[in-house]
């Protein structure tokens, strides 16, 4: 019984502390959107934080005014009424894990009902690399629609957490309060669950998640091991080739996705580089992940 009236004060402080929505709305605005969110197998999923906001919303240049936020009770559903007619964009995220949703260009009138299922997915990481962009460190990463507003101080900005769906990305400079445009691939990308997505010019580089500090992998002998690599943007109408090069006298060749298996024969410390080709451009080989290959136990 403490748990579930635990439960119902924290739902009813979040509930609270919803902002009211667009001062201008009136009393004829009688729209909702509500729905249900709910795991890949079906299953509801609670106290998940839900935005609502317009879909042109920047987290980085906005009051707190502009959007609405609510979490979802024991069943998974949600729900914002009340709503003047507009362009809206509903996503969520389960703090508790790395799990969330995005839908945008919700296009309601005053009188709209909208009820939609939301499903959790595993959210993706974006990496952008400031020098491809001509961008400085006062900027920021925008996703207009989205809670999120990265400022760039570092060469390569991670922003993680991104929930998967049809995005924009976009960069903010708020010395003169305006948008800008990065690319217009960038204008409408669909990012998918647990995606890297690396926005470089650069060479590409190795996502495998057992890789120490040092750009090692361990592995055994005669043993298949997967290698991923970081993912890039490209038009819808862009083909891109990988090549990978193990560093143990395989025959290289090319393959029209950034992962690949590879095993090893004998013991040693094998050299692993890729090698991307776009069209008639060939980017440089990446730099080595060194595969420490062992007899028994990898470390």
């Amino acid at each position: 019984m403490k748990n579930i009236c635990l439960y119902a004060i924290i739902t009813a402080l979040l509930t609270l502390s919803c902002i009211s929505y667009y001062a201008g709305s009136s009393e004829h605005d009688n729209a909702k959107i509500l729905g249900r969110v709910v795991t890949p197998d079906g299953y509801p999923v609670n106290n998940v934080r839900v935005w609502l906001m317009n879909s042109d919303y920047n987290h980085c240049a906005s009051s707190s005014a502009s959007y609405r936020v609510t979490a979802t009770d024991q069943h998974g559903y949600f729900e914002f009424d009340s709503l003047p007619a507009g362009d809206y964009s509903v996503s969520g995220r389960l703090y508790s894990q790395p799990r969330g949703f995005v839908k945008r260009s919700i296009i309601i009138d005053s009188s709209t009902v909208v009820n939609d299922e939301y499903t959790l997915s595993n959210t993706a990481t974006i990496i952008i690399d400031r020098d491809t962009f001509n961008l400085d460190s006062t900027m920021y990463i925008i996703l207009p629609g989205l809670p999120i507003c990265q400022k760039l101080d570092k060469q390569q900005t991670k922003i993680e957490f991104v929930p998967p769906g049809v995005l924009r990305i976009r960069a903010y400079d708020p010395l003169h309060n305006k948008e800008i445009i990065l690319s217009n691939d960038l204008e409408r990308i669909t990012i998918n669950p647990g995606d890297i997505l690396m926005l470089s010019s650069k060479s590409p580089e190795f996502a495998n998640a057992n890789v120490d500090s040092f750009k090692n992998f361990y592995g055994i002998v005669n043993t298949p091991y997967f290698f991923s690599l970081v993912k890039r943007v490209g038009s819808s109408e862009q083909k891109y080739q990988y090549q990978f090069s193990w560093g143990d006298g395989t025959a290289l060749e090319r393959i029209s996705e950034p992962e690949a298996w590879h095993s090893w024969k004998d013991p040693g410390i094998y050299p692993v580089r890729a090698q991307l080709r776009s069209g008639d451009t060939l980017f440089d080989w990446s730099d080595p992940l060194f595969a420490v290959i062992k007899e028994n136990s990898p470390r």
